[in-house]
């Protein structure tokens, strides 16, 4: 049961990992280094390719939740049913859901909240 818990724990980091790596170093970083380069076509070559680069992140991150929902399974199937499970189930929901859509600034910001209110309840179960 440890190992299935460290399992989602690890699924649950990766995930917050890779959107907060996104961004708050690529995203910033693109638009710092293309801006300068050339101030009017800079900013939209940043955009198309911070906007493929989410694209892209969407699939793993469909991949990681289906995953984590997978492991929660799991873990309720083979032994004592976790404590929150329903809580832990909507939050993985709520955070593909937000995935699904268009990335905004505040689907992003919903999905990392609910993602470390899943880590937190992870770690306290």
């Amino acid at each position: 049961m440890s190992v299935l818990r460290i399992a989602s724990l690890a699924v649950t980091a990766l995930w917050i990992g890779g959107l907060s790596a996104l961004v708050t170093v690529a995203a910033p970083s693109l638009f710092s280094v293309l801006g300068k380069e050339d101030p009017a076509s800079g900013r939209a070559l940043a955009n198309l390719v911070i906007g493929d680069m989410f694209s892209r992140f969407q699939y793993v991150s469909w991949v990681l939740g289906g995953s984590l929902i997978g492991l929660l399974v799991l873990r309720a199937l083979l032994g004592p049913r976790p404590r929150r499970l329903a809580i832990q189930v909507a939050l993985v929901a709520t955070m593909l859901a937000t995935s699904a859509f268009v990335l905004s600034t505040s689907l992003i910001a919903l999905t990392l909240v609910a993602g470390l209110a899943l880590f937190w309840i992870e770690t306290k179960d």
